[in-house]
């Protein structure tokens, strides 16, 4: 199953009030992409992790935005360094299982739109958003919404697949 290539969807209509996402990432036959680390190939969560790896010194004692967190286990690696972290993602149930799994004093998750944040301008020293632009059907307001939550000497880091 992971050797094939992954399906490309056409992009969805946005739903009227709700996310503006193009597929949702949980990881099943209809979503491939959802990494669930209790459920999925180590090697495949290693190099998912990566990406955290990198954006982790960056994270050392401020408050972070994981932006499309999924099931938050990068969200929890990025706490452990970081004074405070908020994992966001558009799926009730992934940010669900965050909560159940990933809890901590440091950690809050929470249902959201990447293209209309509820959060206030200038909340973040750094914005997380790893194979998440991908998925938007307006990737250019999900980076004013970034610049928007970060600091003035916010960052953002950010990573897509190659195509």
């Amino acid at each position: 199953e992971l050797d094939r290539p992954l399906e490309r969807h056409p992009p969805e209509e946005p739903q009227q009030g709700g996310p503006r996402i193009l597929s949702s990432c949980e990881r099943s036959v209809s979503h491939p992409e959802r990494i669930v680390p209790d459920e999925t190939e180590p090697g495949i969560v290693a190099l998912h992790l990566k990406r955290y790896e990198f954006a982790r010194p960056r994270c050392v004692d401020r408050d972070v935005l994981d932006a499309g967190c999924g099931v938050g286990y990068g969200t929890a690696y990025l706490a452990e360094s970081a004074r405070r972290v908020v994992g966001v993602d558009r799926d009730e149930d992934a940010i669900a299982y965050a909560r159940d799994r990933y809890a901590a004093e440091n950690v809050e998750f929470a249902v959201a739109d990447l293209l209309a944040l509820d959060r206030p301008d200038g909340e973040f020293d750094v914005v997380c958003a790893f194979e998440v632009i991908e998925h938007l059907s307006e990737p250019d307001r999900f980076l004013a919404e970034a610049r928007r939550v970060l600091r003035a000497d916010g960052e953002l880091v950010l990573s897509t697949p190659q195509a």
